[in-house]
């Protein structure tokens, strides 16, 4: 029998700025665990290690996915590649 893969969504996408793809959503524990494990080993610092571990947690399903986001948001601000996200109607 194949595992069950269940996504671990954030209530809402972090907008990335990426050099690759101009600027990419997260939405999901998945995805920011892929963009953590592409973070380059010379520029981890404090805040990667503080998200690494609160996505792994939440992965685990011991904190909620929003609490783990609020982790990451703090890590991707501090390395200036938070985006703003627009609405365009």
């Amino acid at each position: 029998m194949a595992a069950e893969v269940i996504m671990k969504l954030f209530s809402t996408s972090i907008w990335v700025k990426d050099v690759e793809f101009g600027v990419r959503p997260l939405g999901s524990l998945e995805e920011a665990q892929l963009f953590l494990d592409e973070w380059p080993q010379d520029r981890r610092g404090p805040f990667y290690y503080l998200a690494a571990q609160a996505i792994g947690i939440a992965q685990r399903e011991q904190i909620r996915p929003d609490e783990a986001r609020d982790a990451l948001v703090a890590f991707l601000e501090n390395e200036g590649i938070l985006a703003e996200a627009t609405i365009v109607l």
